[in-house]
């Protein structure tokens, strides 16, 4: 016999607001001034400037700028370097207070005045910078000081590359802006159930977090609507457009207001970020750099290279380092989920307490192994899933099990330890396979203040594998992987797919 299902797609959770969104829009097009949508006047420059900031000397900027190696492209206002010069609200202030933060970062005492004045900005800095505080109050502050005319969707968009970084700005929205201010934010990432999404939504909130495909879906579904969003904020950039989604981002900021905001935050600065920076930003957006123009890793990590010539060496030092170090927080990286699989395993049955996390898991499974790992399960073993995104502060040690595809994967995967100013330890096994990274990955550990092996010296000058290779190393057939500008060429350094 056969049996029909029906799926009933939920048209009555979201009807009214399609209609009300739907005729703010019919008459903002039919030229209707007293529409909410569009027609609100936006609220930029909200910024007042302590007698503290505005007295400060040339001379002590510059040494400021010269202590953190900050470059700047373009206009900006005198940085804050004490919590007590930026006008908060009392609430957020005394949170501030509580928790023992008292002085912002560099990346913070230049992106707050800048932003709160209502300048575009550029922000290129390493991870673990305190950049997501350095977006949200600024966003909060746009929020609280724009009229209140009754319309749909958020004020503020900040998009990100993957769920678990959208769920970890989440989250520090969670802890610092909805107790001190109110200010509700929403959380919309694939893999998750659409209509709990929607019904988030519908309650009302001022600041979506989204990724850029499942936000698109709701757009093109005129379930949410992004005429009234004045404050735009695009983290990870140069993730989001390694991962292909250029032609959604596009497509979502075309449907804002042409009038609003824009922040935009990367670890690197590739040609591809510098396009999508010109084509939507405006042409006098300040461009701040913390740390080498170039890419490289956080200082406060100790990186070293441990040179392998089989699976058996980097078997035998991956226990080496967690019996080093079983009492730490590790973080292992491998390049397949059936390799994480298999080291997670191999690792409990060697006594130790493991979890492992990779975009084969569920979402269920995925956040139930992070919340064991930020408790009593101190080693994890995950692909670049957790390369971005993942905000565990005691991280200690990183592990590259498996040399990553990019060099620009190396510096986040690592960045996952030394997070706000704490010291942390990055090992990478290196092994010929990897000898065409060999002059990237010299230049990042130079630009750190660490010394060049001479094995990796070795590598740079042959840049070839060696015999010894072809006999320990299984050959891989050729792949293909998406490169930045989202077209597909042929790569035969690796099967592991991009």
């Amino acid at each position: 016999m056969l049996k029909l299902r029906v799926f009933f797609r939920p048209v009555f959770l979201s009807r009214a607001y399609r209609t009300s969104t739907e005729r703010s829009l019919r008459d903002a097009e039919d030229g209707d001034d007293t529409a909410p949508l569009r027609h609100r006047e936006v609220v930029k420059d909200v910024y007042e400037e302590s007698e503290t900031t505005a007295s400060r000397s040339a001379d002590e900027i510059e040494d400021f700028r010269k202590k953190h190696n900050v470059t700047i492209k373009g206009d900006a206002p005198n940085p804050v370097l004490t919590m007590d010069e930026i006008k908060l609200p009392e609430k957020m202030s005394k949170l501030f207070a509580g928790r023992g933060l008292r002085t912002p970062t560099p990346i913070q005492s230049l992106c707050w005045p800048l932003a709160l004045k209502g300048k575009d900005l550029i922000g290129v800095a390493q991870t673990g910078s305190g950049k997501t505080l350095g977006y949200l109050v600024p966003s909060a502050l746009h929020i609280v000081r724009q009229p209140n005319v009754g319309h749909p969707g958020p004020t503020a968009l900040v998009l990100a590359p993957t769920r678990e970084l959208v769920q970890q700005i989440a989250s520090v929205s969670a802890d610092w802006l909805l107790p001190s201010m109110r200010i509700r934010h929403v959380p919309v990432y694939g893999g998750a159930s659409r209509l709990v999404q929607m019904n988030d939504m519908r309650r009302g909130f001022d600041i979506c977090v989204a990724t850029p495909g499942r936000l698109l879906d709701f757009i093109q579904g005129r379930e949410v609507s992004l005429s009234n969003t004045s404050f735009l904020v695009l983290d990870e950039a140069d993730r989001m457009l390694d991962m292909g989604f250029e032609p959604q981002i596009r497509d979502i900021i075309e449907s804002m207001r042409p009038d609003r905001q824009t922040l935009m935050f990367s670890a690197t600065w590739p040609q591809d970020v510098r396009s999508l920076a010109r084509d939507f930003m405006s042409a006098d957006a300040t461009r701040i750099n913390i740390g080498s123009t170039e890419l490289c890793a956080n200082d406060n990590i100790t990186q070293e290279l441990q040179f392998v010539s089989n699976e058996d060496q980097k078997t035998d030092l991956l226990f080496n380092i967690l019996e080093q170090n079983s009492r730490d927080k590790i973080l292992i990286f491998a390049a397949t989920q059936r390799r994480v699989t298999h080291l997670a395993m191999k690792i409990i049955r060697n006594g130790f307490r493991c979890v492992e996390s990779h975009g084969g898991l569920s979402l269920a499974k995925r956040e139930r192994a992070l919340q064991l790992f930020k408790g009593h399960c101190n080693i994890m073993v995950a692909t670049d899933v957790a390369a971005r995104g993942l905000d565990v502060q005691n991280i200690k040690v990183v592990v590259n099990y498996d040399f990553p595809q990019t060099i620009e994967d190396y510096v986040h995967r690592i960045g996952r330890t030394g997070r706000v100013e704490a010291k942390g330890r990055a090992f990478t096994f290196f092994s010929p396979e990897n000898a065409s990274f060999a002059k990237a990955l010299a230049g990042v550990l130079t630009r750190s203040g660490h010394e060049i092996p001479d094995k990796l010296v070795e590598y740079i000058d042959n840049n070839a594998p060696s015999p010894s290779f072809r006999r320990n190393f299984v050959k891989k057939p050729t792949n293909f992987r998406m490169s930045r500008a989202s077209d597909w060429r042929r790569d035969s350094r690796s099967f592991r797919p991009y």
